[in-house]
């Protein structure tokens, strides 16, 4: 048996099917570029940098992708332990509550920084 037939046979054994790799979204834990629209998935917040999982799959995609491997190393010196706790939170727990919670903690503290740039005093 060559290397050809022995993987074609662990594929088939794999995907229990003798009609090639799996055609249908739900055959994957992943998001899938030909059966799966992104955007349903994922939601992107910062590009390169940080991503939300909408559901099951975009978490898993998020995971097994490493999609969040740049975020500390996109120019943030100085990360906000408590910003970073509330959105993890969130991250944790998407109920509509957590979720307007972390948006009202980013906009206090976006308020914070504009005026910390007013006054020209050093941001945390």
């Amino acid at each position: 048996m060559t290397i050809g037939n022995s993987l074609k046979k662990a594929i088939h054994l794999y995907f229990l099917t003798d009609k090639g790799f799996p055609s249908k979204s739900a055959n994957y834990r992943i998001i899938h570029p030909h059966f799966d629209n992104y955007d349903e998935h994922i939601e992107v917040a910062v590009p390169g940098a940080t991503y939300r999982y909408i559901t099951e799959k975009g978490r898993h995609t998020i995971e097994v992708c490493e999609l969040l491997r740049y975020h500390q190393t996109v120019g943030r010196k100085k990360v906000d332990l408590g910003l970073q706790a509330v959105l993890l939170a969130a991250e944790n727990n998407q109920i509509p509550e957590m979720l307007q919670y972390a948006m009202e903690e980013i906009a206090r503290r976006q308020a914070a920084f504009q005026l910390f740039a007013l006054l020209r005093i050093p941001s945390l």
